[in-house]
């Protein structure tokens, strides 16, 4: 009999986030204009505020192992990379250098989206009670909500779920 697991809506909330920086990426290496690069860098400066202000220090209710705690500790900057990656990549000028630019902060993305989904989520998600996680993850949406519509997404954000 196989388990049905629900997938951890902290771990949704975050590839859905992804997906949409993902594709502003695309949009802008296919040539369209910095605009899309704009929603990107909104939602990549809200993610690292809201890891930082929100995710991180729930990591110090738990008990981690060394390994853990270095992943943690090298996930720590991996937005500030993100977002100088999205500066280079604004000030790309020819088509190819444009790809070769996104496809290398892609990778960068998915690299630290799927560290964070995969392997700390799970540890902070199985350690803490139950309704502590949840409201984690709450205090992360609604937070990362605010910090977006300050970076002037609010027109392009569709509604979230928790």
């Amino acid at each position: 009999m196989g388990m049905y697991r629900e997938q951890d809506p902290l771990a949704a909330f975050i590839k859905r986030e992804q997906s949409r920086v993902l594709e502003r990426l695309m949009q802008f290496a296919d040539g369209e204009g910095r605009g899309v690069l704009a929603d990107a860098r909104d939602v990549l400066r809200a993610l690292a505020a809201v890891e930082t202000e929100v995710l991180y220090p729930a990591f110090s209710r738990v008990r981690l192992r060394l390994e853990t705690e270095r992943l943690l500790d090298d996930s720590r900057g991996d937005r500030a990379e993100q977002l100088a990656g999205l500066d280079v990549l604004a000030h790309k000028r020819a088509a190819r250098s444009r790809k070769l630019a996104a496809v290398k902060l892609i990778d960068l993305i998915k690299h630290h989206d799927e560290q964070l989904t995969t392997l700390l989520i799970p540890v902070l998600a199985s350690q803490l009670p139950r309704p502590l996680y949840h409201s984690i993850v709450h205090a992360f949406i609604a937070h990362y909500e605010g910090k977006v519509h300050q970076g002037g997404g609010a027109e392009r954000r569709q509604p979230s779920y928790a």
